[in-house]
C-alpha cells in the first residue's frame, strides 16, 4: 500500500533495448533526510529509472503545492522529515527541494506503455487500469489508477476494493501493486507485485522480459499499522468459500486457456459430493485433469491405437520433440506431503504429515493405512525437503496395484465376466467339436469359438496381470510422474525428462515409490523404437505408454495442446471394450469413435488444475483455489463415453 518498487531489466521499447528500472511510488517512508527520494530523482531525471504516479505520491504532491490536504496513513512522517530537513540544511535548501520533488511527483504519468515493433505489451500502473484507458490521459484515468476500483468504504473506513482485473481482455501484461499480498499474484494477464514490504513483507522486483521475480525480505515492519493487510490477509486466507456464488454456475479465468465456463447443472453434483465425500476442501488443491487417446484410431487393421497417431498430433503442432513414459495400470492419485505437521497447519490449517486422494477428492486409504504411508514418506523424504528447502511437495501419481482401489469392480464385473465366458465358451466349444465332424457350418462354428475362448483368457489373463495381494505397506507402489509444486515454486515451466528426473530421485530415497520407464521421441528412429518398445510391453499384457510433449505445457500459435495422450495396447483394451471388440465388424465400428469431447475436457481439466496450483502456491485465498478445484470435479460430472 505505502512503498514498493519494481526493477524491470532489458525493456524492449520498440527496437531499443533500456537496462532501466521503474519505481512505484508510495512515499512516506522513502523521504527520510530526502536521500533515498533525491536518488531516485536523479535517476529519473537521467532517464535511468522511470515512475508512475500514485495516490500517496498524488496526496504528498498537492501538499507540496501548498493544498489542503490531510496527511495520515504514514504521510505525516514527510512533513516531519521535512522540518528536520530544513533544521539541517536551512530553509532555502529544503524550499528548493520542495519545489524539486512537488514537480517530479505532479509530472508521474497515470501509467506507461511498453511496446514491441509498434505493439503494445506491458502496462505500469500502480493500482490498476482499464483496458479502454491504456495509452490516454484523463483526470479520471489518472484516479483510477491511483485507487483502482473501488465500492464506497468498509467498517473500518478504508475503500473497498473492486477485482478490475477480471475485465481484462487483452495480451498486454499488466504490472501493478496498491493492494499487497503475501506473494506475487498473477490473474489474468495482470500481476500484482506489491508484497507489502512496509508491513513487514518484501520488496518485489519482476524482470521482463525474462518475467523472473525477486524480492527481498523487509527488514522489519516500518508501517507498525494495527490493519496490517498481511496479517489479515494470512487469518482470512482459509476461510470458507461462498458456495453461493458458484451453485448456478459461473467462470474460471485461467492463464492457459482464458475463461472456463462451468455450467449449473454440473456444479451441483460437485458441491454435492465435496460437502459428503471429499477430504476437507482446505487439503484439497489439485484435481488431476482427465487425459484423451489417440484423436484418430489407427490406420492399420488390427489396431483402435496405436503411438503413430499420438506422435502425428504433435508433429503436426509443431512439436519435435516428445516423452514416451510407460503407463501403469494402476489408480490416479495425488500426495500432498509436509515437512512437518507445522507446515501442514500453515498452509491448510490441519496438523498432519500429508494426504492421499483419489482423482475425485476422496480419500485413497483407509485413515490407518494412511497414516502408515505418510509417516514412512515423511521419514524417507526428509532429506529432501531439506535439499530443496521447500515444506511440502505436490505429486501426481499412480497408485499400485489396481486392485487396492478396483476391488468390488474386479470382483463383481471383471472376474465374474471371465469365469462365465471362459466356462460357457469352453463348454461349447467342447460340445461343437463332438458333433462337428465335417460339417462344415460347425467347423465355422467352432473355429469361431476357438478364438472367442483365447479371447475370454486373454480377457481373464489381462485383468488379473494388474492385481495382486497386499498384506502391508510394503506390496503397494507408488509411482509419481509429475511433481507438481514445491511450497515456493510451480514446475510446470519444466520438461517432462525434469519430471522423471525427479521420480528417479524418489524412487532412490523410498521403496514405496516406483521408477517409471520412458524413451525420448526425437526422429524416426526414435519413433521406431518407441513402436517396437510399445508392442513388446502391450503384447505382455502391460496397458500401454502416455506420450506428452517435450514440456509440461505445450502450445501452438496460441493453442493449447493436449498434455498427454494415453495409447494402450491391444490386449489391455478387451478389459475396455469387451472381450470381442477385436473382431473386424466390431474393430471397424469403433474406430468411428469421436474424441472431440474428452479432448475439450482434458484441456479444460488441465488448465484449471494448472491454475489451482498456482494460485495455491502464491498465497491466495482459499476461495480462489476452490473456485479451481470445484470447476474441475463438475467437469467429470459432464458425461462422456468412459472407455475413452
Amino acid at each position: 500500500m505505502f512503498n514498493w518498487a519494481v526493477t524491470i531489466t532489458a525493456l524492449k521499447i520498440d527496437t531499443m533495448i533500456h537496462f532501466s528500472s521503474l519505481c512505484y511510488n508510495d512515499f512516506y517512508y522513502l523521504f527520510k533526510r530526502s536521500v533515498p527520494m533525491q536518488f531516485f530523482l536523479h535517476h529519473v531525471q537521467h532517464q535511468l529509472a522511470y515512475m508512475i504516479d500514485s495516490n500517496h505520491g498524488w496526496k504528498i504532491a498537492r501538499w507540496l503545492d501548498g493544498k489542503n490536504v490531510t496527511l495520515q496513513y504514514g504521510d505525516e512522517q514527510v512533513a516531519q522529515e521535512f522540518e528536520e530537513y530544513e533544521a539541517e540544511y536551512g530553509a532555502e535548501q529544503a524550499e528548493v527541494l520542495k519545489q524539486n520533488l512537488k514537480e517530479f511527483l505532479l509530472k508521474a504519468p497515470s501509467h506507461y506503455v511498453f511496446t514491441k515493433n509498434g505493439v503494445p505489451t506491458l502496462v505500469c500502473t500502480h493500482a490498476g487500469i482499464k483496458d479502454e484507458y491504456i495509452g490516454k490521459q484523463s483526470r479520471d484515468i489518472s484516479d483510477f489508477c491511483r485507487y483502482g476500483d473501488t465500492d464506497g468504504l468498509d467498517e473500518k473506513g478504508k475503500p473497498k476494493r473492486k477485482d478490475w482485473f477480471v475485465h481484462h481482455q487483452t495480451s498486454t501484461l499488466i504490472v501493478w501493486g496498491h493492494d499487497p499480498k503475501p506473494q506475487p499474484l498473477l490473474i489474468n494477464n495482470t500481476i500484482n507485485i506489491d508484497q507489502g514490504v512496509v508491513f513487514g513483507g518484501k520488496l518485489t522486483a519482476f524482470r521482463y522480459p525474462e518475467k523472473e521475480f525477486v524480492s527481498v525480505k523487509a527488514a522489519k515492519d516500518y508501517a507498525q499499522s494495527p490493519d496490517n493487510p498481511l496479517v489479515e490477509w494470512e487469518a482470512s486466507r482459509l476461510n470458507p468459500p461462498n458456495i453461493g456464488k458458484f451453485i448456478n454456475g459461473y467462470s474460471v479465468l485461467t492463464e492457459q486457456l482464458g475463461e472456463v465456463r462451468i455450467q449449473q447443472g454440473i456444479v451441483k453434483p460437485a458441491i454435492d459430493a465435496i460437502s459428503h465425500d471429499t477430504i476437507p476442501i482446505e487439503q484439497l488443491i489439485y484435481i488431476p485433469p482427465t487425459m484423451s487417446p489417440t484423436p484418430s484410431a489407427s490406420v492399420l487393421d488390427d489396431f483402435l491405437e496405436h503411438p503413430k497417431e499420438a506422435i502425428d498430433y504433435y508433429r503436426k503442432q509443431g512439436i519435435t520433440t516428445m516423452v514416451a513414459e510407460k503407463k501403469h495400470m494402476g489408480s490416479r492419485a495425488v500426495l500432498f506431503l509436509f515437512k512437518n505437521e507445522a507446515a501442514a497447519e500453515k498452509h491448510t490449517g490441519f496438523q498432519t504429515l500429508g494426504t492421499i486422494y483419489t482423482r475425485r477428492g476422496r480419500r485413497f486409504f483407509d485413515a490407518a493405512t494412511e497414516n502408515q504411508i505418510v509417516r514412512r514418506l515423511n521419514q524417507d523424504l526428509q532429506s529432501y525437503f531439506d535439499k530443496y528447502n521447500t515444506e511440502f511437495v505436490l505429486l501426481d501419481a499412480e497408485i499400485m496395484p489396481w486392485n487396492l482401489k478396483a476391488r468390488e469392480l474386479i470382483s463383481n464385473q471383471y472376474a465374474h465376466v471371465a469365469e462365465i465366458a471362459v466356462l460357457d465358451r469352453a463348454t461349447l466349444k467342447e460340445k461343437l467339436e463332438a458333433v462337428a465332424g465335417t460339417n462344415e457350418e460347425l467347423k465355422a462354428w467352432l473355429q469361431e469359438y476357438e478364438v472367442k475362448l483365447d479371447h475370454a483368457k486373454t480377457f481373464k489373463e489381462v485383468f488379473q496381470k494388474y492385481c495382486w495381494d497386499v498384506d502391508g505397506v510394503s506390496k503397494i507402489q507408488i509411482a509419481p510422474f509429475h511433481v507438481l509444486a514445491h511450497s515456493s515454486q510451480t514446475f510446470f515451466n519444466q520438461p517432462h525428462t525434469w519430471h522423471m528426473g525427479m521420480n528417479r530421485e524418489l524412487a532412490e530415497l523410498s521403496t514405496i515409490f516406483l521408477e517409471t520407464e520412458y524413451k525420448i521421441i526425437r526422429d524416426e528412429a526414435s519413433e521406431a523404437e518407441i513402436i517396437q518398445w510399445w508392442e513388446e510391453m502391450t503384447s505382455d499384457g502391460h496397458e500401454g505408454i502416455v506420450i506428452k510433449p517435450e514440456f509440461f505445457i505445450a502450445e501452438n500459435r496460441g493453442q493449447l495442446l493436449q498434455p498427454a495422450i494415453k495409447v494402450r495396447g491391444r490386449k489391455y483394451l478387451n478389459i475396455i471394450y469387451g472381450m470381442d471388440y477385436s473382431f473386424p465388424n466390431n474393430l471397424e465400428r469403433l474406430k468411428s469413435r469421436n474424441t472431440g469431447k474428452k479432448q475439450k475436457l482434458a484441456l479444460k481439466e488441465f488448465a484449471l488444475g494448472v491454475e489451482g496450483i498456482q494460485r495455491f502456491v502464491t498465497g491466495e485465498s482459499l476461495e480462489r483455489v476452490h473456485e479451481c478445484v470445484l470447476a474441475t470435479l463438475a467437469m467429470k460430472s459432464d458425461p462422456v463415453d468412459s472407455r475413452l
